[in-house]
């Protein structure tokens, strides 16, 4: 069986797909966090921009969406000043252990080089 996966990011997502996210993001940190499920999606949906963080990719196979990761300003608030953060990197219970944790991480790398570098970085 031939597979078609990739590893975009997301700016626009179809219903279906952000429950899916949100529903993984909702049952792994907004329930123990007290957020809503609608809070949860908001936050979501409010995660997925083009040219600025929060930003979100999403791995889908064959159409179907199966893990995410996202950069964002903030996962640790004593550290502000330390961003992009790596945020919310995912893989649906189904299909763990089947090596689609690798090829994410692999794109996360790859998605790293590709960056502009900071201004600490230039002036060395």
């Amino acid at each position: 069986m031939n597979e078609y996966l990739i590893i975009k990011k997301i700016t626009d997502i179809d219903e279906d797909d952000l429950n899916i996210m949100t529903t993984w993001m909702y049952n792994w940190w907004g329930k123990r966090e007290h957020y809503s499920f609608e809070e949860v999606k908001c936050f979501m949906l409010h995660s997925m921009q083009e040219n600025r963080l929060p930003i979100t990719y999403g791995m889908f196979l064959d159409n179907k969406i199966i893990g995410m990761y996202q950069f964002t300003y903030e996962d640790l608030s004593i550290r502000p000043d330390i961003y992009p953060w790596l945020a919310n990197v995912y893989i649906d219970k189904d299909y763990r252990g089947k090596g689609y944790g690798r090829k994410l991480l692999e794109s996360i790398k790859t998605c790293l080089l590709y960056t502009s570098p900071s201004p600490r970085d230039t002036e060395r």
